[in-house]
């Protein structure tokens, strides 16, 4: 087995066993304590491990990073796509942490680069619930509590699953034209757990 193949292997075993006990919290406030049973993922994610773009089970895989990025950061919200879509207003603002070559492929309708949401004046800031993104939720996460660190008073959250939860809901992305698409950037290979239908990039 090459090295690269073993890095895969040894990314998503930890994942799994991170991904026991999760405390998650809803938009209005309510947390309750998500259990995942370790026994049944293990296989699933060691099936997955070095072909994921072939796996059948890449939810689950995603599912369980996103538990285990959600115990990592405690201290804020990790908010489901379907949740999002449900509190989106003009009080929130969806902020893609990615890099420019990624959020070149494709990014979530109406979001701004992490370049546009530092050039806003905090004035516009204050109330707005700041939802940030990213591939599967760890960098932006990272930089949500930066932010929170950093002084802002409002609410912050983080994308669960990030843009990959986002297409496996069957929610829309648009290119840098702002036309629908199904291309996405996966940040890496490991990470190629887009569903069906949708070709995921890496280079």
């Amino acid at each position: 087995i090459s090295t690269i193949k073993k890095i895969k292997l040894l990314i998503v075993i930890i994942f799994s066993f991170m991904a026991t006990n999760v405390k998650l919290c809803t938009p209005n406030g309510n947390c309750h304590n998500r259990r995942m049973n370790k026994l049944l993922i293990v296989p699933l994610l060691l099936l997955s491990c070095l072909k994921p773009a072939q796996t059948v089970n890449k939810e689950e895989i995603i599912e369980a990073m996103a538990n285990s990025i959600a115990m990592k950061y405690p201290s804020i919200q990790h908010i489901s796509p379907i949740e999002f879509k449900k509190i989106k207003s003009d009080h929130t603002l969806l902020i893609d942490v990615r890099t420019k070559k990624e959020r070149k492929v494709s990014m979530l309708d109406g979001a701004i680069s992490t370049e546009e949401f530092k050039n806003l004046q905090k004035a516009s800031l204050l109330k707005k619930h700041l939802v940030f993104y990213c591939t599967v939720g760890e960098r932006s996460s990272r930089y949500a509590q930066r932010v929170l660190k950093n002084g802002y008073k409002g609410q912050v959250s983080n994308l669960r699953g990030s843009i990959l939860a986002w297409v496996h809901e069957g929610l829309p992305l648009v290119n840098s034209q702002k036309t629908p698409t199904k291309k996405l950037h996966v940040y890496s290979e490991p990470w190629s757990f887009a569903p069906d239908g949708y070709e995921a990039v890496w280079k």
